[in-house]
């Protein structure tokens, strides 16, 4: 499968301190790739760098081919790559119904709110899909604010698929949850594998193992190793790297 996102080189420097030094990755068409590493380790900045949230000092990012490196942030989200952040970011005096249009049609482009108005069929599908996928199609009338910390992760997340992105940047998605609320997350992200490649940044091992393919491990700005959880957890470097906090379990 040719990959849809490569990162080759990638490094930004804060005053000195190397974030993200000459990191590499591919990731392929509708793989699910998991990005572990203690904190600090520079996974949060690299999901900035990729989505231009952070201005890289050196290497590149391809996305479908095209170089984005340090693109503008609003441009490479229209490319395709959509973002949820750890912390929900909701419309709470908005109903669940009326959060998921406002994401369906934020654009700031005018002929592409035009072209959405004109399908009103098709924008229902994708909410009501949307809606099913994350188990609030019962919550549709409800304000964002009466809901739970996961289903507003589920509503965040939903908010981001109805803008169709062609990959999808998760960041700690289960933070906060309780055990049912992580069960089920893992559901939701098992039912988007075959439509969308997805990155998820993650620390809880036991829901990495729920949805993994591949890991990639990030130790002080750099890749230490990649493969699967079996590889993972028997990696000498990965080992020696984690052993003092605890090992590959709190990564």
């Amino acid at each position: 499968m040719p990959a849809i996102l490569e990162i080759e080189n990638l490094e930004v420097n804060f005053r000195g301190f190397r974030a993200v030094d000459g990191f590499d990755m591919a990731v392929e068409e509708g793989e699910l790739r998991v990005l572990i590493g203690a904190n600090g380790a520079g996974k949060t900045t690299l999901m900035d760098l990729i989505t231009g949230r952070t201005k890289s000092t050196g290497g590149k990012v391809t996305f479908l081919g095209d170089n984005i490196t340090n693109g503008q942030e609003h441009k490479i989200a229209r490319r395709g790559i959509g973002r949820k952040f750890q912390v929900p970011s909701v419309f709470k005096d908005l109903t669940v119904r009326e959060n998921f249009e406002v994401a369906h049609t934020r654009s700031l482009s005018v002929w592409r709110n035009l072209s959405v108005s004109a399908k009103p069929r098709q924008r229902n599908r994708q909410i009501e899909g949307a809606m099913e996928l994350t188990s609030l199609a019962d919550e549709s009338g409800t304000f964002a604010g009466s809901l739970s910390h996961g289903q507003s992760q589920w509503l965040e997340l939903g908010m981001v698929l109805v803008q169709s992105p062609k990959l999808v940047l998760l960041d700690e998605p289960t933070a906060g949850m309780t055990a049912l609320e992580t069960e089920k997350t893992s559901e939701i992200i098992n039912g988007l594998k075959s439509e969308h490649s997805i990155i998820v940044v993650e620390h809880d091992m036991t829901f990495v193992r729920s949805i993994c393919e591949i890991i990639t491990v990030m130790h002080l700005g750099k890749k230490l190793a990649e493969g699967t959880v079996e590889q993972i957890e028997n990696d000498r470097a990965v080992i020696d790297a984690y052993l003092g906090s605890g090992g590959i379990t709190h990564a």
